[in-house]
């Protein structure tokens, strides 16, 4: 199993379109600024096929430490995904390591 990283999403924009290394790359950079703007203004970003990227707001709460002090841990935002069910019948299909079996629904 292998991680996707925004070097491997730039070479696959340049791959499959007539754009150069660097356009590709900053398309890759508009788009995940995009996303990064959209959850920190609190929004959702739902993308046909893959799924839900949310905020959810965690609320404060007391807990202890290893050396068995209270501390009070603050309210906090945690971004969630929930995945498409396309997306999960594709991985449930998936058998070998490595393919590349998803395809979002457009």
């Amino acid at each position: 199993m292998s991680t996707l990283t925004v070097k491997d999403l730039v070479n696959h924009i340049r791959s499959v379109s007539n754009l150069t290394i660097y356009d590709s790359n900053k398309l890759a950079n508009i788009v995940l600024k995009f996303f990064v703007d959209t959850l920190a203004n609190g929004n959702a970003i739902k993308l046909r096929g893959l799924g839900t990227f949310d905020i959810k707001t965690i609320k404060a709460r007391k807990n202890i430490n290893p050396t068995g002090e209270e501390i009070l841990l603050p309210k906090r935002k945690k971004i969630i995904f929930k995945p498409a069910k396309s997306l999960n019948i594709s991985v449930q299909k998936t058998k070998k390591k490595g393919t590349n079996a998803v395809t979002l629904q457009r």
